[in-house]
Parts: structure tokens; sequence; C-alpha cells
């Protein structure tokens, strides 16, 4: 890299400083310069500088401090200079050393992700291996920072090739070549997410059962087998919104495997909303509680999930409290009494479980009648109508 002589003795004063000393010089050396836009020769100029005073604190170990620097380099090199210049790579190169020497993983980084993505189109084509995972996971970065359109762009982008090199080995152009199938579930896993957002759930159900019925022709193994899991969970999401009794089997089949994985807290949560919905107090407000104990801890700062929680919780304890008749809300859910056949209504008296019957009848045939399916035979009676017990 080229210096204008100010930049030499910058850099040459700060190596002479003691390491102890060295983080305050630097931000006081780099407010000098970004307090002085119009001295660099070009917007690359002062992006030159960061990298090379990043070089300067990653040489004397203090990786932090450097490491912020490396990503703040790395985002005006790319800008002013673009990926494929010989000084955004090297320093794409030293964040990505940086970062390992942290124990951070490099695919972490949505400009180190671009960067490999720009890195392999360039050195190994389209089509390479090493080019649709990097294009799969910017993918999912993209999807992941509300950029749908982009991640949807990209997804179709990675499937359009796949199905090139399908077609090239003989296979169908909607087949995935056998040593590219997680890049081929993800890239649909990432489309059907997409859909999803964009409410296009018919379209969402299709993507997910055409990938599980592709999957199930495949020799079992572990790569398979969570493959399956992924899109499961999205066959859930699709169904979340349209049949409930649906989402409610595969969400149910999916949570046991999902333990210690950050779907599970979510998948718990979208249960309870949907047992919520369907009058089963209890089994929503025991979904509702595993979720608020699996939920990711970077969840407890945002501020939109955890109102979700509380306004599912409070229509949770309303509920329970709530007599299904007359609408009178007991001190207690102890003082109401669940209908014996559904456990779903809830009543203060037996005169008001006999007046709600009529009412409640169909439901309650339906809530049995699902439960009884749920249970694949396992058998039970039917609904009375007539009784009631004294679960809360």
């Amino acid at each position: 890299m080229v210096f204008l002589p100010s930049e030499l003795t910058s850099l040459e004063r700060l190596s002479k400083t003691a390491t102890k000393e060295l983080p305050s010089a630097v931000r006081h050396a780099l407010a000098a310069a970004r307090g002085q836009p119009h001295y660099w020769r070009s917007p690359a100029s002062l992006a030159r500088f960061v990298f090379n005073t990043a070089v300067v604190l990653h040489k004397r170990g203090v990786r932090g401090d450097a490491l912020q620097l490396f990503r703040e380099s790395l985002a005006g090199l790319t800008e002013t200079l673009g990926w494929q210049h010989d000084e955004t790579r090297e320093a794409a190169a030293c964040l990505i050393n940086c970062l390992a020497e942290l124990g951070i993983q490099a695919h972490s980084e949505p400009l180190v992700l671009e960067h490999l993505l720009a890195k392999f189109r360039h050195e190994e084509g389209e089509e390479s291996e090493s080019t649709l995972e990097a294009l799969r996971m910017v993918a999912r970065d993209r999807y992941l920072c509300g950029d749908h359109k982009g991640a949807e762009a990209l997804a179709q982008e990675g499937l359009a090739s796949l199905s090139r090199l399908a077609v090239d080995a003989g296979l169908p152009p909607d087949a995935p070549p056998p040593q590219l199938l997680a890049v081929w579930t993800r890239l649909h896993h990432v489309m059907s997410k997409v859909l999803i957002v964009g409410e296009h759930f018919d379209v969402a159900l299709v993507t997910c059962r055409k990938v599980l019925t592709t999957l199930d022709r495949l020799p079992a193994s572990e790569e398979t087998a969570a493959l399956v899991l992924l899109m499961n969970v999205q066959l859930g999401s699709a169904f979340f919104h349209s049949d409930d009794m649906r989402a409610e089997q595969v969400f149910k089949d999916a949570l046991p495997k999902l333990h210690g994985q950050s779907d599970y807290g979510i998948i718990a949560f979208m249960l309870s909303e949907i047992l919520l919905k369907r009058g089963l107090v209890n089994e929503s407000r025991k979904y509702l509680d595993k979720a608020e104990k699996a939920l990711p801890l970077h969840f407890a700062a945002d501020t939109e999930v955890a109102l979700q929680l509380l306004a599912v919780r409070d229509k949770l304890e309303v509920a329970i409290r709530t007599c299904s008749q007359c609408s009178l809300m007991a001190d207690s859910s102890s003082d109401l009494k669940s209908c014996s056949a559904c456990k779903a209504a809830r009543y203060c008296s037996a005169a008001c479980q006999k007046l709600h019957w009529k009412t409640h009848k169909k439901a309650c045939e339906r809530i049995v009648a699902e439960k009884t399916a749920m249970a694949a035979g396992s058998g039970g009676a039917g609904p009375s109508g007539d009784g009631l017990d004294g679960t809360t």
C-alpha cells in the first residue's frame, strides 16, 4: 500500500508507543485522521490508514481493538475498491486470521462471507462446491438481516446452478447432486423461509414437501436425518398459518429432536400459540414455559420477542381464570373446573357447564377427535359433555 509521508510518520509513532498506551494513542490518531476528510487523496486512503493501524495493533497483541479496525477497513476498502482488489483481499485475509486467533467463526462475519463468495466465484467459477456453499451462507445472512429479496435472488441463483450440475450428471434437474445434498436442502430452506415471510404459504408447503420426498428416498444417515428435521420445522411453519392441527402434529414430532438447538424455543412458542388459539390452555402453558426457558439469551434483549411472550402469557392467564359460559373471572384458576372430555372449556359451576353444553358440544367433539388422531390410535373415551373435573 502507498502512504503519504504524514501517514508513515503517524504509523511509525504508533509502532513505538508502549503497548499499555497503544489503544489510547490509536483512538487519538484515528480521531485526528477522520476529522480531516479533505486531507485524504481518495476515499480509499482513510480505509488504508485504518487497516495499517489495525496491523500495528495486531502485531502488538491488542487483538480485540485490531478486530474492530480490520472490520472497518474491510468495509471501507470494499466500498471504494471492490471485492476483487488486492488490498481488499489482504484486509479480508487479516480479518479472518484475527477472528481465528480469537476463536470466532469467520462465517459469522457478513463482510467475510461476501468476500469469500466473490473470491470463489472469481477463482473457481459459479458452480463450484465452495462457491455454492458461500452463496448459501450469504443468502441465509441476508434473510436474517431482513433483506428477503436479496436472499431469494441468491437462493434461486444457487438452485439454478445446482439444476445445471444435475443435468450435466445425467440426473433430473430438480434432483440434488449427491455431494451437494446439504447445500441443495439448505437453499430450499432459505427459499421456504422467504415464501413464508411473503405469506406464500401454499408454495412454501410444495417446496418443503418436494425436498422431504427427495430426502426420504435417500439412504438413512445422520446428515439426512438432520436435513429432514430442518425441513419438517419449515413445513410446520407453513402449516402454522393455514392448518393448526397439522402444524401442531409436525411441531410435536420435531420438538424432542431439537433439544439444545436454537429452534427449540421458537417451535415451543409457536406450539403454545396454536394450543391457546384452540382453547387448550393447560397444554399451551406447558409449551410457553418451555419456550421461555429455551429461547436463546440474545432474545432477552429483543423487545418484540419479549412483548410476544408477554402477550401470550397474559392471554393464558385470562383464559385460565375465565368461565366459558358467564365470563366471570375467578381469583385463581383453581376456582374453575374443566370440561371432563376436552379439558379446554372452564366453568365456575355445574350450572354454567350445562347451559354452555349446546354451544360447546361441537367444539368439544372436534378437540377430542383431534387429540385421538394425534395420539395415533391410542384410543380413549369420547366426549360425554355431562361432567366436570378438577383439572386446572
